[in-house]
């Protein structure tokens, strides 16, 4: 199967996963956002409840405004601001990538929009991402498929998802760095090296948790792919489309 069609078809799963696990939310999808994974009020709608999703939407609006020139790049000046704009300067990344995948939707469909969009991206990135990696050991692309799923369905990836944090957005790097590395290593693949290295520094930028544990990863799965490379092996598949 070409990567196009994984790709598609993952996105057509992603999709049903979402509306599955976040119900009502595809409902209001330009409207709000979800503030926790415990959903004790079904079926109501609810303005500004506080918590982390907030303080998350704030920095993906500031980060937003920055691209835009709305405001100077790296300075906070709403936030604890005494009258000197300057001293707001803090240089941080303001969780980019998936704060630039905020603005594009946010510019699409409203603020609202962009925070689901940048939800689903991260989903749907995680589950290609997986489908990917699995294929490579996997006897046929249906069990890949499958055994990929797992990375949609466990729940503290919802947990932290729909209550707003960002090592909700930031676990899509964990299968980055394992299929970077599996690349790197198994099929000798500069390409590989790249994408575990910008998947590493993007979980810096995300979330310091999942940075610790993708750096963690990283020896682990070099171990597993070492062995699995050994002439005594079983051969890694080898794909038309070079995944």
């Amino acid at each position: 199967m070409s990567a196009k069609r994984t790709a598609l078809i993952s996105l057509a799963v992603t999709l049903l996963v979402w509306a599955v696990y976040s119900w009502p939310l595809p409902r209001h999808i330009f409207q709000g956002i979800p503030s926790s994974a415990q959903n004790a009020e079904r079926g109501r709608v609810r303005a500004m409840i506080p918590g982390d999703h907030l303080q998350l939407l704030y920095q993906f609006w500031l980060a937003g405004d920055m691209i835009q020139g709305k405001t100077p790049l790296f300075h906070d000046l709403y936030e604890f601001n005494t009258g000197d704009d300057q001293a707001r300067f803090r240089l941080k990344a303001h969780y980019l990538p998936f704060s630039f995948v905020f603005f594009l939707g946010e510019r699409a469909g409203g603020r609202a929009f962009g925070w689901n969009f940048a939800g689903l991206i991260s989903l749907w990135a995680t589950y290609f991402l997986t489908w990917l990696l699995a294929r490579r050991y996997a006897r046929s692309d249906g069990i890949a498929a499958v055994a990929a799923l797992i990375s949609l369905v466990f729940p503290f990836r919802w947990i932290n998802l729909l209550g707003g944090s960002p090592m909700g957005y930031a676990m899509v790097w964990a299968p980055a760095v394992m299929l970077g590395i599996d690349m790197a290593v198994r099929d000798r693949r500069a390409v590989g090296g790249l994408l575990a290295g910008v998947a590493v520094l993007f979980a810096s930028w995300t979330d310091s948790h999942m940075f610790f544990f993708a750096a963690l990863l990283i020896p682990a799965w070099c171990a597993v792919a070492l062995v699995t490379a050994l002439p005594s092996a079983v051969p890694p598949r080898r794909l038309a489309t070079g995944w």
